[in-house]
C-alpha cells in the first residue's frame, strides 16, 4: 500500500513537473511577444502576465500574481470579456472577441482578446489560460468608420430610392396629364376622313414628344355654288407641352378669323394671325417672342376648265408641288407669325396656281427636312425632292409609308430633332 501510495504521488510530481515545464516555456515565448499575456490557472489567479501588459495596462507583474481575476479592474469594466474566459475553460476551447478596454492612461482602446485553455490531458481538465491581447485599434476603428459609412450610404440609398419612387410617381402624373393633353390636341386635328372626302390626302404626323408643336388644319367653306378648301400644316415655336399650347391657340384663331370673321383670302387670314397670337400672348408688352410657321392652301372647287386654282400663303414655308414635268419649290414670305419685331416687315403674299388633276401638293413643316443622321446631315431640301420626284406617282399613303421608311433608315437611331409634319394632297 505505502509502495502504491509512493508511486501515486511520484505520478503527480512528475504530472506538475510537466506542466511547470510546459508553463516555463510557454512563459519563454510569450515574454517575448509585442501583446499583452496573462496566464491564470483555473481558479483565475494570476500566474503570469509578460512585459507588454503592464506597459499597455499599467499593471506591474508582482501586483499581478496571486490577484484574483475578477478582482482586476480591467476585467470589472467588462463583463463580456469575463464572460469569454468562463466560457473557454468550461467548453475547453479557444475564444476570440474584439473588446473596448481602457488602457493605462484611462484611454479606451479596441483589443482582440483570445483565450486559450491550457488542458491536461491525463485528467482532461483545465490547468490554466492563456489570455492574449492584441491592439486592434486602428483597424477595428476604420473598420466601424467604414461600417458606419455603409450605414449612411444605405440610409442614402434608402432615401434616394424612397425619393426615386416619388418622382417616378410624379413624372408619371405629369406623363399622364401630358397624355390627357394628346387626346385634348388630338380633337383639334381633323380626320382623315375628312381631309380625304374631296382629295387624296394623308398624313405623317410624328411629335418629338407625346404632344406636338406642330399641328395640321383644315376649313371648308360653301359660298353660292363654289367651294373654298383650305389645308395648313402649321409649325408653332417650341415642341412638347409648350409648343402644344401654342397649337391650340393657333388652331383656334384660324378657325375664328375662316368661319367667324369669313376672311376667306389666304395672305389676309395670315395677316390676320399674326395680329392675333401677338395679341394673346401678349407680345408688345412683354418678352415673349413665340411664333408659328405656316404653310397654307385654298383650292377652289369644282376645277375651272379642268384646272383647279390654288392659292398658296407661306409664313416661311415653302409649298412643294409635283406634276408630270416636275418638282417645283413655291416659296412663301420670309417672315413668320408673330415673334420678334422687325424694323421692315414683308406683307404677306398670295400665289396663285392653277394646275391640273393628280397635281399633287406637299405641305411640310421643317423638321423632316432638318432631320439629321449619325454623321450629323441633314436630309435636306435637295434630297426631299429627289425623293417626291422618285414617289409622286403613288398614291399618298404609299408615299407617307415610303417617307416614314426613309426616315428611319436614314436617323439610324438618332434622336428624333423635331416635330415632323408632312401633308400629301392629290387634287
Amino acid at each position: 500500500q505505502k509502495q502504491k501510495i509512493n508511486k501515486n504521488l511520484s505520478e503527480s510530481i512528475e504530472q506538475i513537473r510537466r506542466q511547470e515545464e510546459k508553463l516555463q516555456m510557454l512563459s519563454l515565448v510569450a515574454s517575448h511577444s509585442k501583446d499583452a499575456i496573462l496566464i491564470a490557472d483555473s481558479n483565475f489567479e494570476i500566474v503570469w502576465g509578460n512585459a507588454a501588459f503592464s506597459g499597455i495596462f499599467g499593471l506591474t507583474l508582482d501586483s499581478l500574481k496571486r490577484t484574483n481575476f475578477s478582482n482586476i479592474n480591467t476585467w470589472k469594466f467588462n463583463e463580456e470579456l469575463k464572460k469569454l474566459v468562463l466560457e473557454s475553460i468550461s467548453e475547453k476551447n479557444s475564444k476570440i472577441g474584439d473588446f473596448l478596454l481602457p488602457n493605462k492612461e484611462s484611454i479606451l482602446f479596441w483589443t482582440n482578446v483570445t483565450a486559450i485553455p491550457v488542458i491536461d490531458e491525463s485528467e482532461n481538465t483545465v490547468k490554466n489560460i492563456v489570455i492574449l491581447f492584441r491592439d486592434i485599434d486602428i483597424q477595428k476603428r476604420a473598420e466601424l468608420e467604414v461600417e458606419s459609412q455603409a450605414e449612411e450610404l444605405k440610409q442614402i440609398s434608402t432615401m434616394l430610392s424612397e425619393q426615386k419612387k416619388i418622382l417616378e410617381q410624379k413624372n408619371e402624373n405629369i406623363n399622364s396629364s401630358i397624355r390627357a393633353a394628346k387626346l385634348i390636341q388630338n380633337t383639334i386635328l381633323p380626320q382623315k376622313s375628312t381631309l380625304s372626302e374631296y382629295f387624296q390626302n394623308s398624313i405623317l404626323y410624328l411629335p418629338k414628344e407625346i404632344v406636338s408643336g406642330d399641328f395640321y388644319w383644315y376649313a371648308n367653306v360653301t359660298l353660292q355654288a363654289e367651294n373654298y378648301f383650305y389645308y395648313a400644316v402649321v409649325d408653332c415655336t417650341g415642341h412638347g407641352v409648350p409648343g402644344a399650347f401654342m397649337s391650340l391657340i393657333g388652331s383656334r384663331l384660324l378657325n375664328e378669323i375662316v368661319y367667324v370673321e369669313k376672311i376667306f383670302n389666304p395672305a389676309e387670314i395670315l395677316e390676320r394671325l399674326d395680329m392675333y397670337v401677338r395679341r394673346d400672348l401678349n407680345q408688345n408688352e412683354t418678352d415673349n417672342r413665340d411664333g408659328m410657321d405656316i404653310c397654307l392652301v385654298k383650292i377652289d372647287y369644282p376645277p375651272a376648265n379642268n384646272q383647279f386654282k390654288v392659292e398658296f400663303c407661306g409664313a416661311k414655308r415653302n409649298l412643294l408641288v409635283a406634276t408630270n414635268e416636275e418638282v417645283q419649290i413655291i416659296k412663301g414670305t420670309r417672315r413668320k407669325i408673330a415673334g420678334p419685331t422687325v424694323r421692315k416687315r414683308l406683307d404677306f403674299e398670295n400665289k396663285i396656281l392653277h394646275l391640273y388633276k393628280d397635281t399633287v401638293l406637299y405641305l411640310m413643316s421643317d423638321g423632316y427636312i432638318d432631320q439629321n443622321n449619325l454623321k450629323r446631315k441633314r436630309i435636306g431640301t435637295k434630297r426631299v425632292l429627289e425623293i417626291i420626284e422618285k414617289i409622286k406617282t403613288q398614291n399618298p399613303d404609299e408615299q407617307i409609308d415610303y417617307l416614314k421608311n426613309y426616315l428611319e433608315n436614314f436617323s439610324q437611331g438618332t434622336e428624333q430633332r423635331d416635330d415632323i409634319s408632312v401633308m400629301i394632297l392629290k387634287l
